[in-house]
């Protein structure tokens, strides 16, 4: 056939950049994100990591673009010998207030090494 047609491929792009501070125990990271997904807009964030103990880190985050216009988040995750676990939101805002900020996000990650 000699038909045209137009197929959509999604895809993102992702560049990113971190920088730890006093003796590691501070990881300050930023970046920018898109996605050609329709309903996206370019996504940027900044993400501070303080670690509590070596296996212990609690981060906050601020972002805009995405699915929402503004994100503020955070995280918590612990690590044993053979199990991690993480708990958090992308976008706390949107938790409270999904009509004004779509895109809600509460995550809980648990994984285990051998």
């Amino acid at each position: 056939s000699n038909n045209r047609y137009t197929l959509f491929m999604p895809f993102s792009a992702q560049l990113a950049f971190s920088k730890p501070l006093l003796h590691d125990r501070l990881v300050l990271s930023a970046g920018l994100q898109y996605r050609f997904i329709p309903g996206y807009y370019p996504y940027g964030y900044v993400k501070v990591n303080y670690f509590l103990k070596k296996d212990m880190v609690i981060s906050g985050s601020a972002a805009a673009g995405g699915y929402s216009k503004f994100n503020l988040g955070f995280e918590f995750a612990k690590s044993w010998k053979y199990f991690d676990f993480t708990i958090g939101s992308s976008n706390l805002i949107g938790l409270f207030m999904p009509g004004y900020f779509p895109g809600t996000a509460l995550f809980l990650r648990m994984g285990t090494s051998f």
